[in-house]
């Protein structure tokens, strides 16, 4: 009897049990029935709709953590919460949760004028944006997260200019571009003078006045964009020529010495012309190694004769530039 009555236990405690790992295991192979996932959605879309409810006088920040939005995709919320009058501004991954930001668009507010899109704001900031010194300029996407990569090329490329790439450490969020015909440094040319644009430095009335006189001694205006990219590609040209040297004799050197060390470690002169012909080859190595650091040194003197003066020039305005700042910031 009681081994009867312990089978139906184990048997209403097994057969549910099965029933629940069914169920289980269906809805992760086949997913939740659609009935439910609908029914989530709508209930989604009224918690999102009453939470921009709360925050509709605040016209601040308005951060949702997509994590209770499971059901409603990225473009699905930022599309409903565009016609209840918010602009999606990027998204913040934190440890609490995945948050999407969106700000109240003013319009709605007496007296306030409606913020400009997020195509018309990408535009304006293109049309003012200057390459740096190195003939790029660094786009941060992730305040345009409402835009594609398809739309952000062609309002770039419609004021004239051309995505060359993305900076490997901004996780895509950071685009490089460049004006057509300007020269862009990449890290293979090496150190290039570093500091603010031509505009930029001209904006300080010392520096401009220091940069007439140059001009004046010098007979070239060290804060012309054109001798700026001029100097870029003079010295793309000679970096170039050094790099080539710098291979070389890194090819020469390493192979020379294994040659040479080889020879004296297995050879002897007693083996006759095995031991002189694989010396020779390492002499001529060596040799070679010489004549390739003797070159990349004349690349570097040829570049510093051709285009030092500018980056000379350009380098003093930079640092009187930093100096008058400072000085103003602690008067």
């Amino acid at each position: 009897m009681r081994e009867e009555i312990a089978d139906s236990v184990a048997l209403w405690i097994l057969l549910p049990s099965l029933l629940f790992s069914f169920l289980v295991v269906g809805a992760h192979l086949w997913g939740v029935p659609r009935s439910i996932r609908n029914r989530r959605r709508k209930r989604q879309l009224l918690q999102l709709e009453k939470a921009q409810v709360e925050d509709r006088y605040r016209w601040g920040d308005f951060h949702i953590d997509w994590v209770h939005y499971r059901e409603l995709s990225k473009s699905e919320i930022i599309d409903v919460l565009g016609k209840l009058g918010w602009a999606f501004r990027g998204e913040d991954l934190q440890d609490r949760g995945w948050f999407l930001c969106f700000v109240r668009s003013p319009a709605e507010a007496p007296g306030q004028v409606r913020e400009a899109s997020s195509g018309q704001r990408l535009t304006d900031e293109l049309k003012t944006a200057e390459p740096d010194v190195r003939g790029q300029y660094r786009l941060d996407t992730s305040q345009y997260g409402d835009l594609s990569r398809a739309d952000i090329r062609a309002a770039a490329e419609a004021v004239g200019w051309a995505i060359t790439g993305t900076d490997p450490a901004s996780a895509g969020n950071m685009l490089l571009l460049s004006r057509p015909g300007d020269v862009v440094l990449d890290n293979d040319d090496g150190s290039f003078v570093q500091g603010a644009t031509p505009t930029e430095l001209r904006q300080d009335p010392v520096v401009a006045a220091r940069a007439e006189e140059i001009k004046r001694d010098n007979g070239t205006d060290p804060l012309s964009p054109t001798q700026l990219n001029w100097a870029r590609e003079r010295h793309k040209y000679w970096a170039k020529r050094f790099n080539r040297q710098v291979a070389l004799a890194f090819f020469y050197g390493i192979f020379g010495t294994i040659i040479l060390f080889g020879t004296l470690g297995s050879f002897e002169p007693g083996d006759g012309s095995r031991f002189y012909v694989m010396l020779a080859i390492a002499v001529v190595m060596l040799s070679l190694l010489g004549v390739a650091m003797f070159r990349a040194v004349l690349v570097r003197r040829k570049r510093r004769a051709e285009i030092g003066d500018f980056l000379d020039a350009y380098g003093e305005l930079n640092t009187l530039a930093e100096n008058d700042e400072r000085h103003s910031r602690h008067q």
